[in-house]
């Protein structure tokens, strides 16, 4: 051990110059930020590809999109603006504008999600 390491030892720091209690190691990505680059690469691939199928490949794909993007899409949309939808009806009550509002924050996303046609947009 040379005198510089003792030192550092005896002052309690690391080398480096990182913080306690952290290995260096990165954390993962979240998964949010996975899917949503996975999304957007899928959508870039997919593009030149569309070109060339058949309609009922196309249909297929229309479909698939709409499950496993647009749809999950629509119900956070839908719960979020249920969630919101409280706070600006009180606001709105007085102006007599709750209808629209209830309109917009619920119902179009409501009916965009569950009452839509599959692969319809």
């Amino acid at each position: 051990m040379t005198m510089l390491d003792s030192r550092v030892q005896a002052s309690g720091r690391r080398r480096g110059g990182g913080r306690a209690g952290r290995s260096g190691a990165r954390r993962p990505v979240p998964l949010w930020k996975s899917l949503l680059l996975c999304a957007c690469l899928a959508t870039v691939a997919a593009s030149p590809a569309s070109a060339q199928l058949t309609p009922e490949e196309a249909r297929w794909v229309n479909i698939t999109w709409d499950i496993l993007v647009l749809r999950p899409i629509g119900f956070v949309q839908t719960v979020v603006g249920a969630a919101l939808f409280v706070p600006v009806w009180i606001l709105s009550s007085p102006a007599g504008t709750s209808g629209e509002i209830a309109d917009i924050l619920i119902w179009e996303p409501y009916r965009l999600t569950f009452e839509r046609e599959l692969g319809r947009y």
